[in-house]
């Protein structure tokens, strides 16, 4: 794929990891190969879904590490460790470039549903608050070493929307969607761009915020506690970003 668009800050992969499992520390890999839409092959949070790939600045890591953190790399869950970026500085949408890899920034931070040790033991983790997430575009292997490129996204670019559809009957499995669908053809009509598995972390905030799960196809929370008082059958929001 073709870097174009405006040059964004550029550094260096320091580490590449990866877990077998959810809920762990990643470890340190000599490679990892990105698969297109998917993620690392091998690592537990890989998937048709927004957050195929985190990354987190090695520069950052280190500033946490001189105030006594001792952590390695992966600790955070990390996949990518490079040095010279501060992603939480960058745009949703910022392109990457490593090698043949190229990936799409997705979302800034996380929600922290259980602190884990490091936070225990420090009072804080970085990762909700410093790490980004990632699709990829276009498949490829990284080393550490590589050299990682940022372009901002196209000004000119669509609009962008996300379809979010609330309902608890279809959480149940007792109706079935149609408000979603035709909400994401009317917004594509008039030419949105309509995100799709939360590709903004759009979706994902708002999944969080029900304590739901998000649909593959259209943003499709389900099984929520906190939307539920407002939506006693079925609500569909289009919000654009």
């Amino acid at each position: 794929m073709e870097i174009t668009g405006k040059r964004g800050p550029e550094g260096v992969v320091k580490a590449v990891c990866t877990s077998e499992k959810k809920g762990v520390e990643k470890h340190s890999v000599p490679e990892g190969h990105f698969l297109k839409d998917f993620g690392i092959e091998g690592d537990a949070h890989a998937g048709k879904w927004h957050r195929q790939v985190s990354l987190l600045s090695y520069d950052k890591v280190k500033e946490f590490n001189e105030r006594g953190a001792q952590v390695e790399d992966g600790a955070f869950g990390e996949n990518l460790v490079v040095e010279g970026i501060d992603f939480r500085s960058l745009p949703v949408g910022m392109m990457i470039y490593i090698g043949d890899v190229v990936l799409r920034m997705t979302q800034i931070g996380k929600e922290c549903h259980s602190h884990c040790a490091i936070y225990k033991r420090m009072g804080e983790c970085i990762m909700p608050r410093e790490g980004v997430f990632a699709e990829v575009l276009q498949e490829g292997t990284i080393h550490p070493g590589d050299t990682v490129i940022t372009c901002y996204p196209d000004e000119n670019r669509p609009f962008q929307a996300a379809v979010i559809t609330l309902s608890d009957k279809g959480a149940k499995g007792e109706r079935v969607d149609e408000s979603g669908p035709a909400a994401k053809e009317m917004l594509e009509q008039a030419g949105y761009e309509v995100g799709t598995r939360g590709n903004s972390g759009l979706l994902h905030g708002c999944a969080n915020a029900g304590r739901g799960r998000a649909d593959g196809r259209y943003g499709y929370v389900s099984e929520g506690r906190g939307y539920k008082k407002a939506c006693k059958e079925h609500v569909t929001a289009a919000y654009s970003y």
